[in-house]
């Protein structure tokens, strides 16, 4: 027998020991779901950045979105002071197809011009024609009389060096003059165009200064759409203007020494300040499709200019069917050329073009770091239930925190990378979470029931839930007290338990009650009351894990030196009072206040233990031939089974006071029975007559506390205090 018994002892300690090597895999597999979940924030970051292949993917989606923001906020109330004049079918049908002579041209300004507007500016290039020589002077004349006329030109072969470096003197009249820090153009160049297409020579020299009016598709994303204005464009060795900045310039009658570019933040036209990104583009602001006043050319050449463009920026271009002066935008697939510039000038004019920069840029990482770790450790720390709804929150504040910033900051910040980030991060981290393991139960050590407790190889208790026991410091008839360690703050805890398994009856009702009862305990906060950490089940085992204390009893301090000076009494009882007084005022009764619940630390402070654990009858228990528990400190009200409230620990204090003062219990007996008995109807000895030191208010005072009808008793433990502080009193005085 002695060596079958070391063979099973040598075969647990082997399965334990396996046990634990699982236990330390498990440990390091949990350590996964960090870990990828935090690669798969980065890898989403450095997409954001564009510097992983499919970034193009991402940033098509962003544009989607940029163009869902449009459609959702609604269209807006652009410049007033901007008319377009659309040379449109039916103009094509009264006048004949497109290109207009340009002697047309000239009759068509000419009226225009006679309602004295501020400005005309046109969005068509008539080069030089031969044919043409006669209208062009015609045209030229009107431009040079009037001083309000703008023909813009265009750039082709973009991207490529200038085939003509050298431009007339009057097309070179419009580029940029003066730059913050011209050196920097070299860190953010502009686009640059190989080919320059303008008016023919004397309508230029005959008109304002102009601008470029070239589109810029999003192409390298694989989108035509045009969202931006680009407001400098490299020819050669000059840098020009875009016609919506060049239109502004003149409206203002500034020179070009009035105008400044700030090489990657924007244009400062006088006092108008243009915001662009690094490459000197601008998001334009649409305000929706047809939003400006428009005029039919057909109208004007037969009726004459109105009034209504007295005073006002016309803008005078073809938006005919078949022209293909047509722009995909965000607000409309076949957005007119004319009315896209009208809006790119009204933004400047209004100051509400979006603003796009370096610093959108770097708010937008640091969103998406700061929200896919928000996402990470949720996933990570939060029970699954709630991952879900976490990081659909995180995905609402990202969406309608940019389109906030959108609508009413006038803000482009990309929301699809941050989402990317949240739902990647924290689905990843999840699932990996759930499959790998890493909530799930750690495997129970060999003995053990499946369930938080473990046990070594000789079943001796070694963890209760996430606590490590250290060893037994106690045991009482309803289960043992541990020491225990929380790995999780480094801190020493006590550990009580209670033996459900080991109870008649309703076993699970009793646990129920038993938790909820030192739940509620637990919330109570006060210096003499012992600190709860956690109420909870283990196998067999219900446990509450508290405060760890050093120090004695006050039945140990009574068996030693009781009957203890009046003073003393009174200064361990008022603490006591205090601690009851908070948990009653709380809605929590004690019932089970005597000496053994009550502890005098090291540190010279009184602390009541044991809130809720009296809540299990001790008729609950099997009685194995020993008395389980003395009801010497029980009320009248606990000894029939009637409710209790605050005033049975009263009661329960005053048996605890008589005692301290006299050294015998106020209710003696050789059985339950009989203290029962005595405690339902005799009363005690008075205290003075056991100990004549004593005064007979103390008597008066316990009489009180003691009283079988809970009527009579002290209403609150505060009462009961100051009693015995008065009693005191009473005894100091000569």
């Amino acid at each position: 027998m002695p060596n079958a018994k070391k063979s099973s002892s040598s075969a647990a300690s082997a399965k334990f020991a396996d046990w634990q090597k699982q236990r330390a895999q498990q440990a390091r597999r949990a350590k996964l779901p960090a870990l990828l979940g935090g690669l798969v924030l980065a890898l989403v970051a450095l997409l954001s950045l564009h510097l992983l292949p499919f970034s193009g993917i991402l940033e098509r989606l962003e544009r989607a979105n940029l163009d869902l923001y449009f459609r959702l906020r609604g269209p807006l109330k652009p410049e007033a002071r901007i008319h377009l004049v659309a040379i449109d079918d039916l103009s094509l049908q009264k006048a004949g197809g497109w290109p207009w002579p340009r002697t047309k041209l000239a009759e068509l300004l000419t009226r225009l011009l006679a309602a004295k507007p501020q400005l005309l500016i046109c969005d068509f290039v008539l080069p030089a024609k031969p044919e043409e020589a006669a209208g062009t002077q015609t045209l030229a004349a009107v431009a040079a009389a009037s001083q309000k006329i703008i023909f813009p030109y265009y750039f082709s072969n973009l991207g490529q060096n200038a085939d003509h470096p050298e431009m007339p003197e009057v097309f070179a009249g419009s580029a940029y003059l003066l730059f913050d820090f011209r050196e920097k153009l070299l860190t953010y160049p502009p686009v640059s165009g190989g080919t320059a297409n303008y008016s023919a020579e004397a309508i230029v020299k005959a008109s304002l200064p102009g601008g470029h009016i070239n589109l810029f598709p999003e192409e390298q994303w694989g989108e035509s759409t045009v969202r931006w204005e680009a407001q400098i464009v490299r020819y050669g060795e000059a840098y020009f203007p875009s016609l919506p900045v060049q239109a502004v310039t003149q409206l203002l009658q500034l020179s070009r020494g009035q105008v400044q570019v700030k090489v990657g933040a924007g244009v400062q036209i006088g006092e108008i300040f243009v915001p662009t990104d690094r490459r000197g583009w601008t998001l334009i602001n649409f305000y929706g499709a047809g939003v400006f006043p428009q005029t039919s050319a057909a109208t004007i050449l037969q009726q004459g200019a109105g009034t209504e463009l007295t005073g006002k920026i016309v803008f005078v271009g073809v938006t005919a069917a078949g022209t293909q002066d047509v722009v995909p935008t965000p607000v409309s697939a076949r957005l007119p050329g004319v009315e896209k510039l009208a809006t790119s000038t009204s933004n400047i004019l209004q100051g509400n073009a979006l603003i796009r920069n370096n610093k959108i840029e770097n708010l937008e990482f640091i969103a998406l770091v700061v929200l896919g770790l928000a996402a990470w450790l949720s996933a990570l720390r939060l029970p699954r239930l709630y991952v879900g709804a976490v990081l659909l929150g995180l995905v609402l504040l990202a969406w309608v925190g940019t389109f906030g910033f959108f609508t009413l900051g006038r803000v482009w910040m990309k929301s699809v990378a941050v989402i990317f980030a949240i739902v990647a991060t924290g689905g990843v981290t999840a699932f990996l979470r759930k499959k790998i393991g890493a909530t799930q139960p750690l495997p129970s050590a060999p003995g053990a029931v499946p369930s938080a407790i473990i046990t070594d190889a000789k079943g001796e208790v070694v963890r209760l839930g996430r606590f490590d026991v250290i060893g037994e410091i106690g045991a009482g008839a309803m289960g043992k007290i541990y020491e225990g360690f929380d790995a999780t703050i480094n801190r020493r805890v006590a550990i009580k338990t209670i033996r459900t398994d080991l109870m008649l009856g309703n076993s699970a009702r009793v646990r129920q009650r038993f938790l909820r009862e030192a739940q509620a305990a637990g919330a109570l906060n006060h210096p003499n009351i012992v600190t709860i950490y956690q109420a909870d089940e283990a196998g067999p085992y219900s446990f509450i894990a508290m405060e760890f204390l050093e120090g004695e009893t006050l039945e140990q301090i009574i068996q030693k030196r009781a009957p203890l000076p009046l003073a003393e009494v009174c200064r361990i009882v008022a603490p006591i009072c205090d601690a009851l007084d908070y948990a009653h005022r709380n809605g929590v009764v004690h019932r089970d206040v005597k000496p053994a619940n009550i502890m005098l630390t090291t540190d010279g402070v009184v602390k009541v233990m044991d809130f809720g654990i009296a809540h299990v009858d001790y008729s609950t228990l099997t009685q194995d031939g020993a008395v389980l528990g003395t009801p010497s400190y029980m009320s009248p009200e606990q000894i029939r089974g009637d409710k209790v409230d605050g005033l049975s620990d009263i009661f329960s204090l005053g048996v605890i006071v008589y005692e301290m003062a006299t050294g015998q219990r106020p209710f003696l007996g050789d059985s339950l029975a009989t203290i029962s008995n005595r405690i339902l109807s005799k009363t005690p000895l008075r205290a003075c007559e056991l100990n004549p030191q004593l005064s007979p208010a103390l008597d008066a005072a316990l009489a009180q506390a003691m009283a079988k009808d809970k009527a009579q008793r002290f209403a609150t433990a505060k009462e009961f205090a100051e009693a015995l502080q008065a009693v005191s009193a009473l005894k100091e005085l000569p």
